[in-house]
């Protein structure tokens, strides 16, 4: 489950190789494994839950920005 939609909103900055847009903790992680590393630990991530509405509404945002 998500909170704000911080988890997959990090999972596309790493992928992106956007550290500067993540938490420190997640930049520390991502800093240690190559850019192709980085966009293969999340292939097998099938599904994210969001909690919250103010997460939602940035999820929904961003889909129309990439459609």
């Amino acid at each position: 489950m998500d909170d704000g939609a911080d988890l997959v909103s990090s999972m596309v900055f790493v992928t992106l190789n956007r550290l500067d847009d993540v938490h420190a903790q997640v930049r520390a992680w991502a800093s240690k494994i190559n850019p192709t590393e980085r966009a293969n630990c999340f292939a097998r991530v099938i599904g994210s839950m969001e909690e919250t509405t103010t997460g939602v509404i940035r999820l929904r945002r961003w889909r129309k920005t990439a459609s």
